[in-house]
């Protein structure tokens, strides 16, 4: 599937019994195939998609920008997941043809259902959503909807161009507040799993105060990357007033995402004595 990471080396021995599968030393994402950008704060339209007659996600296209991708629903089974990899493909398609964002959506309404990605029925209707973040509250409604990068649609959050020849505006970012990231007792932890290798850690002080995210260290850049959206989701709880442990909590039941993975409602629990000891286990 063209927008997953496929194992760093299917072909390596095995690991240690219990110990998550290595990453080479040097391991980077994949290139990926040009296609449009998958965040935008803009309005879009999205249609439904079915497969087998059951709902199972949302296709949108952005009406201003190059932005585009689909959403899955939260319950879909394992087999259902690999339905975003169809549409991800019939979206570089039309973007390799120039077309436009939501045009490249509404083209694809009334194809044949794929066994794989299902289908937009010829009857589905086109609806509107402001943002992207809205569209999240649609498709999943009480899970954590993520904020995405900086920029979006070529501008900063606070309407800057990225482009400093088209204005300028303030050059300066502040973190967002968090849970303090360092704890003095038992930790709690849940491993984060990307194309089915675990590329790190989001962990919750016992005493519900403290939380964060910790790379494991054989991942390398993936579990670099995967940290942004992790740790933007412990803020996005933090900022409403609830426990670290909430924070874990919710954590789990955040829907999967491309470059940062996913944690999943069965990932098992463990608790650690410290923070010292889960970053050894990062290291492993």
């Amino acid at each position: 599937m063209s927008d997953l990471p496929p194992p760093w080396d299917p072909g390596a021995p095995p690991s240690t019994p219990g110990a998550p599968p290595a990453f080479p030393d040097t391991a980077e994402l994949p290139p990926s195939t040009p296609s449009y950008a998958h965040w935008t704060r803009e309005p879009l339209i999205y249609f439904w998609v079915a497969l087998r007659g059951r709902r199972i996600g949302c296709l949108w296209g952005s009406t201003r920008h190059q932005a585009a991708g689909f959403l899955l629903v939260p319950d879909v089974s394992e087999a259902e997941m690999y339905a975003a990899d169809f549409w991800e493909d019939r979206l570089a398609e039309a973007y390799a043809q120039d077309m436009q964002a939501a045009d490249a959506v509404r083209r694809l309404k009334g194809a044949a259902e794929d066994p794989v990605g299902g289908a937009i029925t010829a009857g589905e209707e086109e609806r509107q959503a402001p943002s992207l973040q809205a569209l999240h509250e649609v498709v999943a409604p009480g899970y954590p909807a993520p904020e995405g990068p900086s920029v979006q649609d070529g501008l900063f959050e606070d309407g800057t161009p990225a482009d400093r020849s088209q204005g300028f505006g303030p050059l300066f970012s502040i973190a967002p507040p968090t849970y303090p990231e360092e704890a003095t007792g038992p930790v709690r932890s849940l491993p984060v799993t990307l194309a089915g290798t675990v590329v790190g850690y989001v962990w919750a002080s016992a005493d519900g105060r403290a939380a964060g995210y910790v790379s494991r260290e054989p991942a390398g850049t993936a579990g670099e990357v995967a940290a942004g959206l992790w740790r933007m989701r412990l803020s996005d709880s933090h900022q409403e007033g609830v426990s670290s442990l909430e924070a874990l909590r919710r954590c789990a039941l955040a829907p999967a995402d491309r470059l940062s993975g996913v944690i999943g409602q069965d990932a098992p629990e463990q608790e650690l004595p410290g923070l010292d000891a889960l970053r050894e286990l990062a290291r492993q």
